[in-house]
């Protein structure tokens, strides 16, 4: 079966995950000097999920799948790091594929969770999830598809937190079944 990956660096604006604006003291914004999205949060004693959503309708296809197939599976490998962990008291992430309305997952689980360092990290981490069915109703290669990033920052109380966490490159890999009676062509010169 072919594969395919779908690249996201957030060092194009156009390749951007939006804050969606559910957590009131979190947000996530494109950071331009350090190619990342940045989740952010300098609220204390909250526990709060910021939801960063791609929001371009883009279909299986335009990740890079054949017209007509069908998606059997994906899975991630994406990196991050803690930049700030001032009054920090935990945080965590998963990511997932979701569809047009950005709340119906097109898997059947998450991509990948994970429950993030406390501590500051000069370098970016590089993570690893496990392949994902994709449900029924999301398989179409015309499917409308959309990485999510679900971030949860708890804080203690007292004084102000300065918590920073930063999504780095995602790299979805796409296993297909092409359309029966497609061809490819190689042309090599």
């Amino acid at each position: 079966m072919p594969t395919v990956i779908k690249n996201f660096n957030f060092s194009e604006v156009g390749n951007n995950l939006v804050d969606q604006g559910n957590a009131a003291n979190v947000a996530a914004a494109q950071n331009t000097t350090e190619p990342s999205i940045a989740f952010t949060c300098t609220t204390n004693a909250i526990t709060q999920t910021e939801f960063g959503l791609y929001l371009d309708g883009d279909t299986w296809e335009d990740w890079g799948v054949a017209s007509g197939a069908t998606v059997n599976s994906v899975s991630a490998s994406w990196t991050d790091r803690t930049a700030d962990d001032s009054r920090l008291s935990s945080h965590s992430v998963i990511l997932d594929i979701m569809q047009t309305d950005g709340t119906t997952t097109c898997l059947d689980a998450i991509i990948d969770t994970k429950d993030l360092s406390t501590v500051i990290e000069g370098t970016f981490n590089t993570n690893s999830g496990v392949e994902v069915n994709v449900s029924t109703g999301s398989q179409a290669s015309d499917t409308i598809v959309r990485l999510r990033a679900s971030y949860t920052v708890t804080t203690a109380n007292g004084k102000s937190p300065s918590a920073d966490w930063r999504l780095g490159d995602v790299d979805i890999l796409i296993d297909y079944t092409e359309a029966a009676g497609s061809r490819r062509v190689f042309i090599i010169l």
